[in-house]
């Protein structure tokens, strides 16, 4: 794929699986024959011998599944892997790093380029065109929010919904992020967060559903709940025009892209991380679809949509954080489906599937072999 300054590079996708935390890598480099024979088209853009679905090399969209983590065959209980939001990437870059702590030093799957200043990435965003599917009707904006340690409570619910915040600021070595499925009672069926000291993007389900729910305790099971995680670095960067005073920087600010579909949570961050688990929601007490914010130290969370994106404001100060509610009405939580060359076959849930046809825009889906789909996916840990 090429990037922004025009060139190319090839980006292997792979994961190292082994238990629930399945740790995303990618190589980039170069194709070869290596001597065997072998042809090689450098501007191949998706590789035709994976799932994936793409509209052009420039644009490359892939989507993958999301398999159910339980200790017994899932299906005895109702719950069925699904497919995770559609993908599209590419090569991210970022400019005017200031490495204060070395991270450049080391190996890791970016590129330094010119001088150690410049990071060239995996990017890896929703889909555009998942906007048409969007309720305008639904949307929710609230305004700048401080947080201090503690979780503050939204008055939007909901079991299925889109979110989009920026933390403008925060204190370096916490947590920020949000909390989903929480009750009344405060019991939490997820918890995605930021934290700084460690790097990680963490969906946290350890306070999430046991085997004391009911599903659960009738097939004498439990769900998997340990954490699933992966590696994110917030770059300090240059703000000014020359990059000898060290004083002249400011933190990369943290862009969260969020999509909760009652038992899936997929995560967005920066435009070059993303994330995906499955939560098993399980209320008792009272209701479970409570949203609200988290920092274990001060954080402003602000900036929802971009000014592209957003619907016209009432006021003349713009919304600074944003929610969006019921992306798709009644969204399936489960999908059965059988992709064959070039159109999907709508085995189940023809409604959703039809509207993530046409979200795709007409793009081609490769051959799969449905046996093998929890193999997929690679580049989101799910």
């Amino acid at each position: 794929m090429k990037d922004e300054d025009g060139e190319l590079h090839n980006i292997m996708l792979f994961g190292a699986e082994g238990d629930q935390n399945r740790y995303p890598m990618r190589a980039t480099g170069w194709f070869s024959g290596g001597g065997c024979g072998v042809e090689t088209d450098p501007d191949v853009g998706s590789s035709p011998h994976g799932w994936s679905a793409y509209r052009t090399v420039a644009t490359d969209t892939l989507a993958a599944f999301i398999p159910t983590t339980t200790t017994r065959t899932s299906s005895s209980v109702g719950w069925d892997g699904r497919l995770s939001v559609p993908r599209e990437v590419g090569v991210a870059i970022v400019r005017d790093i200031y490495d204060v702590d070395q991270h450049l030093v080391g190996k890791g799957d970016w590129i330094v380029s010119d001088s150690k200043d410049i990071i060239k990435s995996l990017g890896v965003k929703p889909l555009s065109n998942l906007q048409l599917l969007r309720n305008e009707n639904s949307l929710e904006h609230v305004a700048s929010v401080s947080v201090n340690g503690l979780s503050q409570v939204l008055n939007s619910t909901g079991a299925s919904f889109e979110l989009i915040a920026e933390v403008a600021d925060f204190e370096r070595g916490n947590e920020v992020g949000f909390e989903v499925h929480r009750s009344s009672t405060g019991n939490k069926e997820a918890t995605i967060v930021y934290g700084d000291a460690e790097k990680k993007v963490i969906i946290d389900r350890t306070k999430g559903s046991t085997a004391d729910c009911a599903v659960f305790a009738d097939n004498n099971m439990k769900p998997i709940s340990e954490s699933i995680w992966g590696h994110f670095y917030l770059y300090d960067l240059f703000n000014g025009a020359s990059q000898s005073d060290v004083g002249e920087t400011t933190r990369e600010k943290l862009s969260f892209h969020v999509f909760v579909d009652v038992s899936s949570v997929e995560v967005f961050v920066n435009d070059r991380f993303s994330l995906s688990a499955r939560i098993y929601p399980c209320a008792t007490q009272s209701k479970s679809d409570g949203i609200a914010l988290t920092a274990s130290g001060d954080a402003i969370f602000r900036a929802g949509w971009p000014g592209s994106r957003g619907p016209p404001c009432r006021d003349s100060q713009a919304p600074r954080w944003s929610l969006r509610l019921n992306l798709v009405q009644d969204f399936p939580q489960a999908l059965s489906v059988v992709w064959v060359k070039r159109q999907p076959l709508l085995v189940a849930h023809a409604g959703f599937l039809e509207l993530l046809h046409q979200a795709l825009d007409g793009a081609h889906a490769q051959h799969l072999d449905v046996s093998s789909m929890t193999l997929l996916p690679s580049f989101l840990a799910s």
